[in-house]
């Protein structure tokens, strides 16, 4: 698990191809875990107090064996005193032991146990457990399908400020997902979430701006790039990449393709299969002033192994081709650069943290049964 909060990511996808990879319009709805105040070693005090029935103690305790604080990690014996607890109606608990259920951590994987669990939490006025209720109502995990219902506890967390409940209900405004129709609200929603510097929230206001996706609305690069930059300046790879593309295209912002290089780095350094194949096509593009073969190779081998979410794979065609014009010692060079680099970053983004689940909906795919 991540060192402070516990993640899931429910993420819509509008794919849009651009002249070069892909420039994609998504909305990420993350879940915000109970954050404890402070993160305590297991001590033979604290284990005493938690045995003797105190909350917090227990709290601590169970977050000690989750985290492997000055104990080895044990998710059973973590998912043991979330559940004492959780017994004694703390709604923190309870979320967390739901949690446990949802990805099947130190307990069976129950969707229906999660359910149970988010609910008692929600029913406290727990903003992260409303959330999460919310999106196994969302997706009928657990529980029949229920878009109304879904859309009343994102309401619910919405009114505590979660930014990632204002996002969903935007997406839900935008859809008339277990709500009206309401294209303004949802807007409205969206702007909120990103005032609060929310990066997901930002990164598709950008989107929005890019792709004007819904009829009546109008593109504006400038906006794109605006609101692409600050989710990127927060270390947002799609915003990243996606800004990189503008720079490449000289949409909204003067073209500027070492601008566009440094963005698709950035991206592509935390795993970004996207971004990096971007950069490929971007070091091998002949009308660049700066060609560089080898790099595009590097990028392109990269961009193989960490083939992206959210657009069509690089094809084995592209890197075959540029291994065709490098001599065989460059190729084994760079080839043997890409292993050490895979050897040292094994993980995408997403997979990075093993607390997170990631949902891809198409917009076929994401509308409601009848």
């Amino acid at each position: 698990m991540s060192p402070r909060n516990c993640f899931r990511q429910a993420i819509f996808t509008r794919i849009v191809l651009s002249a070069r990879v892909a420039v994609i319009s998504v909305a990420v709805c993350l879940s915000s875990a109970a954050a404890f105040a402070q993160d305590k070693s297991l001590t033979n005090h604290l284990l005493k107090r938690a045995e003797a029935g105190y909350l917090q103690e227990q709290l601590e305790v169970a977050r000690a064996f989750q985290l492997g604080l000055g104990v080895d990690r044990d998710p059973a014996e973590a998912a043991r005193w979330f559940r004492r607890a959780a017994d004694q109606g703390n709604p923190q608990a309870q979320f967390q032991l739901g949690f446990l259920y949802r990805i099947g951590s130190g307990v069976q994987q129950d969707d229906h146990e999660a359910f149970q669990w988010f609910q008692r939490a929600a029913l406290e006025d727990y903003a992260p457990a409303q959330f999460d209720l919310a999106m196994l109502l969302l997706q009928g995990w657990g529980v029949s399908r229920d878009l109304p219902q879904a859309a009343h506890w994102l309401m619910k967390a919405a009114q505590q400020g979660l930014p990632q409940a204002e996002i969903n209900l935007a997406i839900l405004y935008f859809h008339g997902y277990g709500v009206p129709v309401d294209p303004a609200e949802g807007m409205r929603r969206l702007r909120k979430a990103a005032k609060r510097h929310f990066a997901p929230a930002e990164f598709l206001l950008g989107s929005w701006y890019e792709t004007s996706p819904m009829s009546g609305t109008e593109k504006n690069p400038a906006q794109a790039a605006y609101w692409y930059r600050r989710a990127a300046q927060q270390g947002y790879a799609p915003a990243q990449d996606n800004l990189g593309v503008l720079y490449d295209k000289g949409a909204g912002v003067p073209a500027d393709n070492e601008q566009a290089r440094k963005w698709y780095r950035l991206a592509a350094e935390q795993g970004d299969g996207t971004a990096a194949a971007n950069l490929a096509h971007n070091y091998a593009d002949p009308h660049n002033a700066k060609p560089d073969l080898a790099s595009a190779y590097f990028w392109a081998l990269l961009a193989l192994h960490y083939p992206p979410l959210h657009s069509p794979p690089l094809p084995a065609s592209f890197a075959a081709n540029l291994h065709a014009g490098l001599s065989s010692e460059e190729a084994a060079r760079i080839e043997a650069q890409a292993q050490e680099w895979v050897q040292a970053h094994p993980s995408g983004p997403d997979a990075r943290h093993d607390d997170w689940l990631t949902l891809l909906l198409t917009e076929s795919d994401a509308a409601p049964p009848p």
